[in-house]
């Protein structure tokens, strides 16, 4: 089809048109290629050491105070190593049999949350293993109990959540290997690769970026004590970054201390 000008000028103005047009579409398709080269780019992340921490969660009676507080439904994330079997065989040793609602913490250890560090530029895959129950709340208080003055209590104790799918999110931590490395436990996470299902494990695998403690949580976000899921149980944690360079020690508690 043929196009008549009626001045130079016109056929200029057109010619001009076309150049900026052509010149837009390869914008915006360099701008294409550098939106899907964005997830290889986060993905070359450079660790300066490859760090491994077993976790198991599993449902744990805890005490709060020497007054006799505390929570028999209570939950903890601890090192694999440092949970015991019925019979008291650490989880790592061969033989060990990890029946849910039947493990501990080793006896030389106290019951607190867990901490893990490392060094800023490390990277820190977290193998987690769900050891909860089935079923929310496997410990009651027997029916009918009757006190010494004659009070008699028949209470349900049910401040677990019902969901029993956990994870593990560190707040203010890089991703290395994908979406998947996100804990965050929100929308359907059980279906989408982000919550372990009881009795299976997950790896996370988290980049420290910058130096900072950053709070270690897990579970849903609804129920339970407001809207804390069962991080009001005790299943919650922190992820300390030290400096780069830096010595971390394995804290060490004696008898002594203990008799305290």
């Amino acid at each position: 089809m043929s196009q008549t000008f009626r001045t130079g000028r016109d056929q200029r103005s057109i010619t001009v048109d076309r150049v900026r047009t052509s010149a837009l579409r390869k914008a915006l398709a360099v701008a294409g290629l550098t939106l899907l080269a964005a997830p290889q780019a986060q993905a070359a992340i450079t660790c300066a050491r490859n760090v491994t921490a077993n976790v198991v969660a599993f449902d744990k009676p805890l005490m709060y105070n020497r007054l006799g507080a505390g929570n028999v439904n209570g939950m903890m994330f601890a090192l694999k190593r440092d949970v015991v079997d019925a019979s008291g065989k650490p989880l790592t040793v061969s033989g060990a049999v990890p029946t849910a609602g039947q493990l501990d913490l080793r006896p030389d250890k106290r019951h607190r949350p867990l901490v893990l560090r490392v060094r800023r530029g490390d990277c820190l895959t977290v193998n987690l293993t769900n050891r909860l129950t089935m079923a929310p709340n496997p410990r009651q208080i027997p029916p009918n109990v009757t006190t010494p003055a004659g009070q008699v209590f028949d209470v349900q104790i049910d401040e677990q959540i019902q969901d029993r799918a956990v994870s593990f999110h560190a707040s203010g931590m890089q991703l290395v290997s994908s979406i998947n490395d996100d804990g965050s436990y929100v929308g359907n996470n059980l279906t989408d690769g982000f919550a372990v299902a009881a009795g299976g494990t997950k790896s996370y695998k988290l980049y420290a970026e910058r130096e900072g403690a950053f709070n270690v949580t897990g579970s849903a976000t609804f129920g339970s004590d407001g809207n804390q899921g069962n991080t009001s149980n005790g299943l919650f944690g922190q992820l300390i970054v030290e400096p780069t360079g830096a010595k971390i020690y394995r804290s060490q508690v004696h008898e002594e201390e203990m008799r305290l």
